[in-house]
């Protein structure tokens, strides 16, 4: 394991947006656990999470309406 102290913006957001694109979130919060994640990380990926969910995709997604 490896504990991560710094995430930039654009990380998270393809990380979390290609997670969300391949696994239902329901599925996700069952099997994937992020943890020791500071401040700055946990906002980093909460911001990629909403982007997602209100619509935003990255370039290589589908977009959605």
């Amino acid at each position: 394991m490896a504990s991560v102290e710094a995430m930039t913006p654009s990380y998270a957001n393809a990380l979390v947006m290609t997670l969300l694109d391949r696994v239902p979130l329901e599925q996700l919060k069952v099997s994937c656990q992020f943890t020791n994640r500071n401040a700055h990380v946990v906002n980093a990926m909460n911001t990629a999470a909403n982007r997602y969910l209100s619509g935003i995709r990255l370039s290589s997604q589908m977009v959605t309406a």
